[in-house]
């Protein structure tokens, strides 16, 4: 269920009103911040924030920040790959945490910058995506990411791994993708293609 307000949009599960996620949109109508909640006792309780820094209708700069424990340690281990929000939404509302994390903090999980092109991205005219803008991790985006460069963060705030990534892509006539060719710091490589009607 979504509700609409001014700058914001706010999405409640339909099976579980006891979570929600709110999204925060400039005077642009881009995605400026993403946050998570979960209700307990009647509280709403922020588990997790995604912030975004854009120039020239590209999102450059995403910074994660997850709810730690009360210990002041990330919930989530140093091994463990970060979620979209999403899926932490569902994780967060069920009965795992509860009673477990108030008075617990909000601490930088990840950050990414990002590098871009010059040519259009296929996505560029598509702005109802921006609600899911990083949920299915592609960049909705005026030009196309070539390289992202992901810091992570230990429970005390210093970066502890990096992972750059690589994309090259190929162009038709128009000066728009039809193939990207992904490369990753683990020697992995993936090919995307892309067609228009």
């Amino acid at each position: 269920m979504a509700e609409w307000t001014n700058n914001q949009v706010i999405l409640y599960r339909r099976e579980d009103e006891n979570s929600k996620l709110v999204y925060y949109f400039n005077e642009d109508n881009l995605l400026e911040k993403v946050e998570g909640s979960y209700l307990e006792d009647n509280e709403w309780i922020t588990f997790r924030y995604d912030e975004y820094q854009w120039e020239n209708g590209n999102p450059v700069y995403f910074e994660s920040y997850l709810l730690s424990s009360k210990a002041g340690n990330h919930i989530r281990s140093s091994d463990e790959s970060p979620n979209s929000i999403f899926r932490d939404l569902t994780d967060f509302s069920e009965s795992t945490f509860k009673g477990s994390l108030k008075g617990a903090t909000l601490k930088k999980e990840f950050s990414s910058r990002t590098l871009f092109d010059s040519m259009k991205s296929p996505y560029s005219d598509s702005p109802v995506y921006r609600i899911l803008i990083f949920e299915a991790w592609a960049l909705f985006s005026r030009n196309n990411p070539v390289q992202m460069i992901t810091d992570f963060y230990s429970s005390s705030g210093a970066v502890y791994d990096s992972d750059t990534t690589g994309y090259i892509y190929e162009y038709n006539s128009l000066s728009l993708p039809v193939r990207r060719t992904t490369n990753s710091e683990q020697n992995l490589t993936r090919t995307a293609t892309y067609n228009y009607e």
